[in-house]
């Protein structure tokens, strides 16, 4: 089950905020939570607090353990930019581009965990076609094959 959570309008450029997203994709909870509070800047302090809301957005509304989830996805796209006028010599002015960018991270049970709870589900729905519950649907084979099978 994936969990979100966004973050608007992070007054960093998208460039930056990626810089440190990165290396928390793929993490478990606690280990990019870790990652992120031995690094010093802004942006990582923001990061893990939006990593926080959505491990609490799991065990609260998903009743998902926080110790079996992972970082699937970190998403940097850029916001809005203010546009400012910096003044120069001679009456010129320079502008100045003051960017935003919008942060989601996602979080997903790691990959073992899916990969037991695919197995069981499979296994509960291979006992229920064999004890005479709801049968699979028929596979569909390609039309070239079933020529091939009928002119053979």
């Amino acid at each position: 089950m994936k969990v979100i959570a966004r973050l608007s309008d992070l007054g960093v450029p998208a460039l930056k905020a990626r810089r440190f997203a990165g290396t928390v994709k793929g993490q478990p909870v606690d280990r990019a939570l870790a990652i992120l509070e031995l690094q010093s800047s802004p942006v990582c302090q923001a990061l893990a607090k939006l990593v926080r809301s959505a491990a609490a957005n799991a065990e609260h509304n998903h009743q998902l353990d926080r110790r079996n989830l992972e970082v699937a996805n970190v998403i940097v796209d850029q916001g809005h930019m203010l546009k400012r006028i910096q003044p120069q010599a001679r009456g010129r002015a320079y502008r100045i581009a003051k960017r935003s960018c919008h942060v989601t991270v996602v979080l997903d049970l790691q990959s073992s965990l899916r990969a037991a709870q695919q197995r069981a589900s499979a296994g509960a729905a291979s006992k229920a076609s064999k004890s005479g519950g709801e049968s699979a649907p028929a596979s569909k084979t390609p039309r070239s094959r079933k020529k091939a099978e009928t002119a053979g």
